[in-house]
């Protein structure tokens, strides 16, 4: 039998003993200059002479081989090739070999799977922290395998809601009598909870079209 043959438990060995050689686990910053989130990131890196076994073990986790580089750290310079997973590709590759990892290899990847098990823990909810139900119609799953309320999203965070907000924001902003009626009402505070802006924001508006600002501690609806 050879590497090519094997499945299941027996290549999630094989694949532990590589990673226990010649493998990497830590974590990669998304931008430069040491700023940015934090991916964990699991790396393979063999010489020349074996890049049969590099683009096996790629193919069994889904990885594409880089290469060759150049590298210094290994006798006579020599060249070599590389694969490398980051996210949660990574954090699942991990999960399969961990049992037969070695110790030091075991602790970097257990302090990569606390955040692991908290996204196994969080999809089994049914329903998100708004109370909508996570339906398959109502969740949007991102590359790295987060789940987001689509409710939610287009509540907060979508384009469309956005626009809309802001439409209803100028359409409020920009109508002097409207603006003057709404702040004797209810304040510039509740205004701009209302429509998404900060409270400095309608107090300029404010401003701009004349309309006279009530001190600090001043109840709305003219009583003191």
């Amino acid at each position: 039998m050879t590497l090519a043959d094997l499945t299941g438990t027996e290549r999630d060995i094989a694949l532990a003993m590589l990673i226990n050689t010649e493998g990497h686990i830590g974590l990669q910053l998304s931008g430069g200059r040491n700023k940015g989130y934090r991916y964990p990131t699991l790396k393979l890196n063999m010489a020349e002479e074996s890049k049969d076994l590099v683009e096996l073990s790629a193919a069994w986790v889904g990885a594409r081989v880089q290469g060759p580089y150049h590298s210094p750290s290994r006798k006579r310079h020599q060249r070599t090739y590389v694969w490398v997973l980051i996210g949660w590709p990574a954090l699942d590759v991990l999960m399969r070999v961990r049992p037969w990892l070695t110790e030091y290899k075991a602790k970097r990847a257990d302090e990569l799977l606390v955040g692991y098990q908290e996204r196994q823990r969080r999809d089994g909810r049914t329903t998100c922290f708004a109370g909508h139900e996570l339906t398959p119609d109502n969740i949007y799953v991102y590359p790295n395998g987060k789940r987001q309320c689509l409710a939610c999203r287009r509540a907060w965070g979508g384009y469309k809601g956005t626009r809309e907000r802001r439409q209803q924001e100028r359409s409020l902003l920009y109508d002097a009598d409207l603006l003057r009626a709404e702040y004797e009402i209810k304040g510039a505070g509740t205004i701009a909870q209302e429509l998404g802006c900060s409270t400095p924001t309608v107090l300029n508006h404010l401003r701009r079209h004349g309309i006279e600002i009530r001190p600090p501690g001043h109840r709305v609806g003219g009583l003191n």
